[in-house]
């Protein structure tokens, strides 16, 4: 019998949303034997037949502590690439240049192919370094793998030599982990608890930060008496705050920060809990939390950047409200407010939300990414 080809599955963020990207993605992958080098604080199922290697454990250190251990886990890769001889090496996010630079060239020098998935053509918060570092990896790459044209178009742009190796794979619906009635127990206590229930109830989720345009939605909020005066509404913003102030919502008694890092549980929870999301992105390639909401029939009201958009062209799953503004973002949630039937129109159109996840199915993004492998090789 014809022994399968080695791949090795590198993830050193598999925790939370990206644990349930890899999961479903590897799913979907045939005729190789992975090899998945994952964070320790990886969550989900394990996949019959693939191989588990829990090489990351950087996560919950700092400084010093924190490159050494990144280090040891690159380490552990190369030493089992020169035991096992993988034909793909798949590597999803880098963590630590210098560190990751190093294995790009080891990995060469074993003859082993890259595939590098640019979930962000340039790192979203911005260093004078990046277009240096990442023209380098995306010259040493054999392949890469970006979610949208609009990535393509500007990873071309930052690096016209690696024109050839660009493949647009799209980025799948993020189902959850948990266990459904747990979920809807956490909701109920928390409607109960924010006395909510039987309100248009927006959120905001995830890491709370200039980039996705945080400030725009507390200044749209607090600036408007039909949003922040209006006792038949609620925000929710929940997640760490890296830098954001919420000093001009003091005043509004229908706002409720969780400014933490919140459990899976939780977070489903408050998702199921939302009427709409709300991703005023200035910049982004693709979001992770855009797929959550759209697989559990959330509406998204989202800024005209990156991929953000693109769900909404297949099916009405939401609103654009085109270029990153205050008042931009005001006027669309006023007039969500003002005509809750069309919101709830959509959110109980179940055909659309259907169609977006059809078109976004890890069956088909399994079967492009693993026909990638094959000619990577060729």
């Amino acid at each position: 019998m014809k022994k399968n080809k080695i791949l090795f599955y590198i993830d050193p963020q598999s925790y939370n949303n990206l644990s349930i990207y890899d999961k479903s993605l590897l799913e979907q992958v045939k005729g190789w034997d992975i090899y998945y080098f994952h964070n320790v604080k990886y969550q989900c199922e394990r996949i019959p037949g693939v191989n588990y290697i829990p090489a990351f454990a950087y996560s919950d250190l700092s400084g010093l502590k924190k490159l050494a251990s990144y280090v040891a886990s690159i380490k552990r890769v190369i030493q089992a690439a020169r035991r096992l001889h993988p034909s793909v090496v798949h590597i999803q996010w880098f963590k630590f240049f210098p560190v990751d630079v190093f294995l790009v060239a080891c990995l060469h020098l074993m003859h082993c192919k890259i595939v590098y998935t640019a979930h962000n053509v340039l790192p979203l918060t911005k260093h004078r370094r990046d277009k240096f570092v990442f023209r380098w990896f995306y010259r040493h790459a054999d392949a890469i793998i970006v979610h949208t044209e609009n990535s393509k178009r500007e990873l071309v742009k930052l690096c016209p030599s690696a024109e050839s190796k660009v493949n647009v794979i799209r980025h799948g619906m993020l189902s959850t982990a948990l266990d459904n009635a747990a979920v809807s127990d956490r909701c109920k206590a928390l409607e109960e608890k924010f006395q909510v229930k039987g309100k248009i109830v927006f959120a905001s989720m995830g890491y709370q930060n200039y980039y996705k345009g945080i400030d725009i939605l507390a200044e749209a909020w607090a600036s408007s008496p039909l949003l922040g005066g209006n006792d038949k509404v609620a925000l929710f913003i929940v997640g760490k705050s890296e830098g954001a102030h919420y000093d001009n919502l003091k005043d509004c008694s229908n706002v409720y920060i969780v400014n933490e890092v919140v459990s899976d549980l939780d977070f489903d929870a408050y998702l199921r809990l939302a009427s709409a999301v709300v991703l005023p992105y200035r910049r982004i390639y693709q979001s992770g939390f855009l797929f959550t909401a759209l697989q559990r029939g959330v509406p998204v009201i989202v800024s005209n950047v990156g991929g953000l958009p693109e769900p909404l062209k297949l099916a009405k799953v939401g609103w654009n409200i085109g270029e990153t503004s205050v008042d931009n973002l005001k006027k669309a949630l006023e007039t969500i407010v003002q005509a809750p039937d069309s919101l709830f129109a959509i959110k109980n159109d179940r055909e659309a939300f259907e169609t977006v996840r059809k078109e976004y199915s890890w069956d088909k993004i399994g079967q492009q990414t693993s026909e990638l492998y094959t000619r990577v090789l060729s």
